[in-house]
């Protein structure tokens, strides 16, 4: 599970990246499928070093295939 949860906090970084373009990201919300990602998920978004909030809560996420879901704030 460690890989496929990095490789689902990956893509959502990368996607947020893309669509915030010149404006600058807040803040992020992260919302955890099982509690015990806690840690894996906060060590993998630490090593983005984002310099922003983030927030995590366990949560029921919109699909079953998924372990996490991600939203962000960016202001421009």
């Amino acid at each position: 599970i460690a890989k496929e949860l990095e490789q689902q906090l990956a893509l959502p970084i990368e996607n947020i990246a893309q669509l915030t373009g010149d404006a600058q990201l807040k803040m992020l919300r992260v919302y955890l499928k099982n509690k015990s990602d806690y840690k894996e998920a906060y060590e993998v978004l630490s090593s983005y070093q984002l310099a922003i909030p983030v927030s995590y809560m366990c949560a029921d996420v919109c699909r079953d295939e998924l372990l996490i879901e991600i939203e962000g704030i960016a202001i421009k």
